[in-house]
């Protein structure tokens, strides 16, 4: 076929130079080839006609219809245009034209500018319609797609175009057998339609008949005229098939066909990576990514094999780059989250992670990788608990033993579960998820030596991986050996100089032993080297707080840290707090917005956007945003409670009404949701309403409690006790819930029955052996009245029923610290590894550390939970207190000054105007 077109070109270049055939007959004979589907020969006499007739604008059509079947869209473009310009009159020219835009990604403009064309053609008019299906497909509307589809079906039955679309849809839709009808229908119009042929091979390849498949791929291969595009699926799928010398086959095959081709370098790049050989892998797909740049694909094999090499920054780099233009491209994402772990970047992982859950539901690859995130963060209990959730929702992923093991653990058969998990990570030489799950355990029991044997094994399979000495730091530190501890974190630095968790770890056991300026030496090494590391950033930044530094340095820090990676979440909310802590609405306003704009589906950075905005008084925005948030999250009970706040603040009680029975209706036992309900009833006086209301619920619902708990809410905000407590005790009596036993007692304690009321929740307590909460309740209680013993003996009762509870246990830890009792430090120290990223434990566990002397350790959690709760003014006193006790009276002025412009009446601006004067 080569030759002979040579020798086409030959005689054409021949029969110009000598006045041979007239444009016309040129045009003529090029139809001859393109009847042929021979689009290189028709090109060379539609090209010599031109040369000769260059407004003839049947040939700039044909030329343009060519080059388009070719695959040479740019061509194709500029000569359909030159027809138009011209006055081709054929309604051919049309379809042409959307056909173009459609292979250019312009789905939009396609849908713009031939939505509406009729043509006077059935056959043309069908073809149209066609192709606006396509677009339709294109920007994922599928129901306007069918519709475009089936328009052109009933125009022309056998259009191929139409059919094969539909059969794109059924297989969207898990209709297999009704995608391979549509094929063989389009296949019986153009048998030698590469496209079906195409589609005929995927659809082989989806149910698993690899053999069907490869022969129709081939057939592909066969007919079309450009071949790259279906050898390229051919070879795709045998690399799938693991068919890799029938592969490499191929990739000769097209190397020797188009040497140059960059779709050529591409087919090289996935047989090497399928080889294992990322180095060679690396070196062909930048050959592609030199004139493709942006091309997602070959994004993503540079950086699995960047990855692959531990060349993480650059694989970082190209895996941002996919996600910059594809924001939901999930691969991509667990890739990054995967590659800051072993960058050491942890908190960025976890984040990522957690984003990846939200999306994903239960995907037990990802739940395996938000739990190796939080355990290199050292939440180890967070990292225990997705475990267990991984081996249960893949089972056959790992070992029976791993997956017995956790079961047991999970069910509380301990011992048992720790064996099985011991076999199972012995029996996985070549896995460590099981050591790390084994890990985990011991950590989270608090049994550091049996965690130093786990870890022992682990190191024999990861001798190298930072993670392992990490993980040994972390045990020698719940020994309380710290020195150990240092040699094992400064281990890992030597294996990885960035890795962010040990670097994070040494820089508190400075902090531990009052060296602060060592502390902040640490990430500014880091920072030397790697001066966008982010995690670095927000570790110095929380130094210099702690430190007394000017507010100036801090923000420069933040500032930096959003600079390198606008897209992070987390910078984003730590600029947005730090502005918060200092009082200045303003700048968080200013923050939040430029928040939302660079990370506009982000629903913690809308909530954030909605928070800044309801405490800077703007309540039409705060409730415009919150909607949104409520939209993006609609499961979630939450961002409707927060968007109800936002109404009443902007006097809109009855929208407030709807959002609280909304989120109701999402989490009916919000028992919260109810006293807000009551409350907007009396604080508009509409209790007969009300009231009302409620037992309308009551009818309407008589299995549920919130319309008795609603009417009792309602006598409650009258002061009408005696009501209240009648209407609570019979719902008690009917529904036999905590919540309502907790309400119970607290209305007979408001009407003055005390003792009757302890005696009623000791009854249900006793009555129901298994259930804490209601003992939770009752040391709340005590906290509140000065009632330290009696509250202490309720928290450790509850913690008997619920040992892993962190809130019982940080309540145990305040009033055993109040009661001056050595355990004190236990308790929050343990309350702190459940859940370490809470500011109310931060705080408890901060105060008492300085209390006892661990002050800089103490000011770092307290700066932490700070960071966290810029809103709490009672963890923001408690950080000035331990700054003064610290001898750091410029950092305390800078926290007191911010609390001192409260309201006057709140105990918490008093005491920090008092403290403030003394200073």
């Amino acid at each position: 076929m080569r030759n002979r077109y040579a020798l086409v070109l030959a005689l054409a270049v021949l029969l110009a130079g000598c006045g041979g055939d007239d444009p016309q007959a040129l045009v003529a004979s090029a139809k001859e080839y393109i009847a042929k589907r021979e689009f290189a020969a028709s090109i060379i006499e539609l090209k010599t006609a031109l040369q000769q007739d260059p407004g003839n604008a049947e040939a700039r059509y044909l030329l343009g219809l060519t080059s388009l079947e070719a695959g040479d869209v740019v061509t194709a473009e500029v000569e359909l245009g030159k027809a138009r310009e011209l006055g081709y009159g054929g309604e051919e020219l049309q379809v042409a034209l959307a056909r173009t835009l459609l292979a250019k990604g312009e789905a939009a403009k396609v849908v713009a500018e031939f939505g509406a064309t009729k043509l006077s053609s059935p056959r043309h008019q069908a073809e149209l319609r066609a192709v606006i299906g396509n677009a339709q497909l294109a920007q994922s509307k599928p129901e306007e797609a069918k519709n475009a589809f089936n328009e052109a079906l009933a125009i022309d039955p056998g259009n191929a175009a139409a059919n094969l679309g539909l059969a794109r849809l059924a297989a969207s839709q898990r209709d297999l057998a009704g995608a391979d009808k549509r094929v063989a229908t389009a296949l019986e119009t153009m048998p030698k339609s590469a496209e079906a042929l195409l589609l005929k091979a995927d659809l082989l390849a989806v149910q698993g008949n690899n053999a069907a498949a490869e022969k129709a791929y081939r057939e592909a291969v066969a007919v079309q005229t450009n071949p790259i595009p279906a050898r390229l699926a051919l070879i795709a799928h045998l690399l799938r098939t693991q068919a890799l010398d029938k592969a490499s086959v191929e990739v000769a095959a097209l190397e020797e066909a188009a040497p140059r081709d960059p779709r050529t370098s591409y087919a090289k790049a996935l047989l090497f990576s399928a080889q294992r050989e990322f180095a060679r892998a690396r070196e062909s797909i930048q050959q592609v990514l030199k004139v493709a740049p942006t091309h997602l694909p070959s994004l993503m094999i540079a950086g699995r094999a960047a990855f692959e090499m531990r060349a993480y920054a650059e694989a970082e780099s190209h895996f941002r780059k996919v996600l910059q233009n594809a924001p939901n491209a999930i691969g991509a994402k667990r890739l990054l989250a995967v590659t800051h772990l072993r960058m050491g970047q942890s908190a960025l992982a976890l984040s990522e992670a957690k984003e990846l859950l939200a999306a994903t539901g239960d995907d037990p690859s990802i739940v395996a990788l938000a739990a190796e995130a939080y355990l290199a963060n050292g939440d180890v209990a967070a990292a225990s608990r997705e475990f267990e959730k991984a081996k249960r929702l893949a089972p056959d992923n790992a070992s029976v033993q791993t997956r017995l093991a956790l079961v047991r653990l999970a069910t509380g058969e301990g011992e048992r579960g720790l064996k099985e998990l011991e076999a199972a990570a012995a029996s996985q030489p070549d896995d460590y998820q099981a050591d790390l799950a084994l890990i985990a355990a011991h950590l989270r029991q608090r049994q550091p030596d049996k965690a130093l044997k786990a870890i022992d094994a682990l190191e024999k399979k990861q001798p190298n991986n930072p993670l392992t000495h990490n993980l040994r730091g972390l045990a020698l530190g719940l020994k309380r050996d710290f020195s150990g501890a240092r040699a094992s974190f400064e281990r890992a630095l030597r294996l990885n100089a960035s890795y962010m968790p040990a670097v994070a770890n040494l820089a508190r056991l400075d902090l531990r032993e009052n060296k602060p300026d060592a502390a902040r030496k640490r990430y500014e090494a880091v920072l030397a080297k790697e001066p966008n590391n982010e995690q670095a950033l927000s570790g110095l930044a929380a130094v210099l707080r702690i430190s007394g530094a000017p507010q100036e340095e801090t923000e420069k820090l933040l500032m930096r840290a959003i600079a390198v990676n606008p897209s992070s979440p987390r910078a984003r909310f730590a600029l947005v707090n730090f502005h918060l802590r200092n009082r200045e609405v303003s700048k968080a306003l200013a923050a939040a917005q430029e928040a939302q704009v660079a990370i506009p589906n982000n629903p913690g950075i809308a909530q954030a956007l909605g928070t800044v905005q309801l405490a800077a008084g703007d309540t039409r925005q705060a409730i415009a945003t919150f909607t949104r948030v409520a939209e993006m999250a609609p499961k979630s009970p939450q961002p409707l409670v927060q968007l109800a706040r936002a109404q009443m603040a902007a006097k809109q009680p009855d929208e407030a009404l709807k959002s609280l029975r909304a989120a109701l209706a999402l989490k009916p036992d919000l028992d919260t949701v109810q006293r807000d309900i009551a409350g907007i009833y009396v604080a508009t006086g509409r209790y007969d309403q009300a009231v009302a209301e409620a037992r309308a619920v009551q009818k309407r619902e008589p299995e549920q409690p919130f319309g008795y708990a609603l009417e009792a809410e309602i006598y409650l905000a009258q002061k009408k006790l005696p009501q209240a407590e009648q209407t609570y005790l019979a719902a008690l009596k009917r529904f036999d819930l905590p919540a309502l036993a907790m309400r119970t007692h607290a209305v007979m304690t408001a009407a003055g029955k005390r003792a009757e009321a302890d005696a009623m929740a000791d009854k249900w307590v006793r009555a129901h052996p298994k259930d804490a909460t209601v003992l939770g309740y009752l040391g709340d209680r005590a906290i509140a009245s000065k009632d330290y013993r009696n509250a202490a003996t309720r928290y450790k009762a509850a913690l008997e029923r619920q040992p892993e509870n962190a809130l019982f246990l940080n309540n145990l830890a305040w009033v055993s610290n109040a009661l001056k009792e050595p355990k004190a430090l236990e308790y929050a120290e343990r309350a702190h590894e459940l859940a370490p990223l809470h500011p109310g434990i931060m705080d408890t566990l901060g105060v008492i550390l300085v209390e006892r002397g661990e002050t800089e350790r103490g000011l770092e959690l307290l700066d932490r939970a700070s960071d966290l709760a810029p809103t709490n003014n009672d963890i923001r006193l408690n950080f000035a207190k331990a700054l003064i006790k610290a001898g750091r009276k410029g950092a305390a002025r800078k926290e007191l000054e911010a609390l001192s412009k409260l309201d006057g009446k709140l105990p918490v601006q008093q005491e920090a105007a008092a403290l403030l004067g003394k200073l």
